[in-house]
């Protein structure tokens, strides 16, 4: 039986409750990288990169305005580790200085109840799957903040007052049209 039109969900509310994956990488490698030295960035060159600490899949995730970058096994598909991408705040991930497939993750622990979180370094084998993964992340965040700018012009719009264009009583509009033959355009169209 068909549902009644007023009982299904709006379109926003279906986009809002869907899980879209934006990246998929079948191979990823994890490095237990030593801890930053000064406030210059990272280098792969200080891991060993022949040496990963776990090699699974990677996931980007998105449900609304929420995002996560998962780390699972590549058979169970159980969860290794994850990184959440939140609205306003820095993103979780930072490009290593001397390479373009490795990266610093900033993973997040919230199973005891306390929020903890670790830095580890990610790595793909392939320069093209490092680009997607660095893609998939901006443009979720450039969806965030086209969603911000169209609510932000949706409620600027509701706000500001209607502008009256209709004519006042006693206003009055005189057009000036010039007489034109019409046999003539007739013609001249039909003989063309």
């Amino acid at each position: 039986m068909p549902k009644d039109v007023t009982t299904l969900e709006p379109a926003d509310d279906l986009v809002e409750n869907t899980e879209l994956v934006l990246f998929h990488a079948k191979e990823c490698y994890v490095y237990l990288i030593p801890p930053r030295r000064s406030a210059a960035s990272y280098r792969a060159d200080e891991w060993d990169v022949n040496k990963w600490a776990w090699e699974g899949a990677m996931k980007i995730c998105s449900k609304g305005e929420e995002c996560t970058i998962r780390l699972e096994d590549k058979t169970s598909g159980e969860l290794y580790a994850q990184a959440s991408v939140r609205k306003d705040e820095p993103l979780p991930i930072e490009r290593v200085i001397d390479s373009s497939r490795y990266f610093v993750l900033r993973i997040e622990d919230n199973s005891s109840g306390k929020s903890r979180h670790a830095f580890i370094g990610i790595g793909f084998r392939e320069r093209p799957q490092a680009y997607d993964f660095e893609a998939a992340l901006y443009d979720h965040v450039n969806y965030l903040n086209k969603k911000k700018q169209a609510e932000e012009l949706e409620q600027e719009y509701q706000t500001k007052p209607a502008v009256d264009y209709s004519l006042k009583s006693g206003e009055t509009i005189r057009l000036s049209l010039k007489k034109v033959n019409m046999l003539r355009i007739f013609l001249s169209v039909s003989c063309n």
